[in-house]
């Protein structure tokens, strides 16, 4: 129900949380702007790191500001409002061609469990995965996304190779079977 949730941006004090238990599939930027963090998730995913070459903040952050421009005639990072998930999904398919997955968490007394919560496919292989997390801290009027690299770590399950949406818990049979 993507019409449900409030616009995405402020870094909120839960953050840390997550990015403790799930260090190596999860991605954040240390931003000094306040409302960009699904841009900035955008930009992350656009500009993968590799053995060779390795993007630091400052030059996605550079590249967040070019997306901004795209998506947004007169972007300024510094009085942006928030990314609108109800209208702004269209403009990541339209202009840079992303199946957008949103992940979410269910928390019980010591763990969370992720789970992929909406997916909006289109014809094409390349996919961003974002985590929302949502603020208790400010009354859960907050959003904040994360860049989710790898999906199957963050959620213990494994994806359909085919739909990318269809999710099996991961044993040995289950991923020998996915294997061929």
């Amino acid at each position: 129900m993507t019409y449900l949730l409030p616009i995405s941006g402020k870094p909120i004090p839960s953050l840390k949380i997550h990015l403790s238990k799930k260090r190596q599939c999860l991605r954040y930027i240390n931003s000094p702007y306040p409302n960009t963090c699904v841009l900035e998730a955008i930009a992350r995913h656009l500009l993968k790191d590799t053995k060779e070459k390795r993007y630091g903040d400052s030059q996605v952050l550079h590249k967040m500001k070019e997306i901004g421009t795209l998506f947004y005639k007169d972007f300024n990072p510094k009085t942006f409002e928030g990314f609108n998930y109800a209208t702004d999904i269209q403009k990541i398919h339209d202009h840079l061609k992303l199946s957008v997955n949103q992940f979410s968490y269910e928390q019980d007394d010591k763990s969370f469990h992720y789970f992929l919560s909406q997916s909006f496919p289109i014809e094409g292989d390349d996919e961003l995965n974002l985590l929302l997390i949502q603020s208790q801290e400010l009354n859960g009027i907050n959003i904040h996304a994360l860049l989710v690299k790898d999906k199957q770590r963050v959620t213990g399950l494994l994806f359909c190779p085919i739909c990318k949406n269809h999710c099996f818990k991961q044993d040995t049979n289950t991923a020998k079977e996915m294997e061929r």
